[in-house]
């Protein structure tokens, strides 16, 4: 796949001015995704992924069924050293607890670091959905 950068230097090498229909189709052209996830929008709403937007959708389906009082969705955890875990989400469930839910492909050394510390330092425990 050709980038913008690339399409210009080759038309330049070649002495001639980029097509601006050429150019255009190479700018709407989607970025691939560092883990080959497909963002999904889904009621209006922009996922990261197929498998994030698909539980959004499980979870509201639940919330309307009062299997779940409700959830939240990219909720922050700061945790030590200033950095921060962002779950997908939270959800209240209905004997008053909560689960906090990851939608994962790859579990990187990051991300476990974090789950690790967020159980360390809050005691809370990521499910992995």
């Amino acid at each position: 796949m050709y980038d913008e950068q690339w399409l210009r230097g080759y038309y330049a090498r070649q002495g001639k001015p980029v097509p601006d229909d050429i150019a255009a189709q190479i700018r709407q052209q989607p970025k691939k995704s560092k883990y080959n996830s497909t963002p999904t929008v889904m009621d209006g709403k922009r996922y990261d992924s197929k498998r994030e937007a698909n539980r959004a959708g499980e979870l509201k389906l639940m919330a309307r069924a009062r299997e779940i009082v409700g959830f939240a969705e990219q909720v922050t955890i700061h945790i030590p050293g200033d950095h921060k875990y962002i779950a997908d989400f939270v959800v209240l469930n209905r004997d008053g607890t909560y689960t906090v839910e990851d939608t994962k492909g790859v579990k990187t050394p990051v991300y476990k670091l974090k789950r690790d510390l967020v159980l360390e330092e809050y005691g809370i425990e990521i499910r992995e959905v």
